[in-house]
């Protein structure tokens, strides 16, 4: 199956605070305090507490924009069919993190023993 299913339950990231970005050849990674990453190998599009919006693809690109977010935790988390992870941060930024791969891993959220792979 392709996708997040709407109903996934991911309220354990609520509250989370984003304390490093790790950017590699082909990912950006976010670790959170408690316990917790979201590796992104996908398209996201970041918008701006301002409204204004742009889509990034390269990991080094997606690490720059993430960067302001440090320090910043997780005030609202959704699902977007067909399995965008919508996160909004406690600085006004949303960050949609898109399936954008068919044939391989888009994003994982993990959270201590839990990994869930899209």
């Amino acid at each position: 199956m392709r996708g997040l299913p709407a109903d996934t339950d991911l309220s354990f990231l609520i509250d989370a605070v984003l304390i490093q970005v790790c950017v590699g050849e082909n990912e950006t990674i976010l670790n959170l305090h408690p316990s917790m990453s979201i590796m992104i190998a996908s398209m996201v599009q970041m918008e701006l507490p301002s409204g204004i919006g742009s889509t990034l693809e390269e990991p080094r690109t997606i690490g720059r924009a993430i960067l302001p977010l440090l320090g910043s935790s997780i005030s609202e988390v959704s699902i977007v069919p067909p399995g965008t992870l919508r996160l909004t941060w406690s600085s006004g930024h949303i960050l949609n993190v898109l399936d954008s791969w068919e044939e391989f891993e888009s994003y994982t959220v993990t959270n201590g023993d839990t990994v869930i792979v899209v």
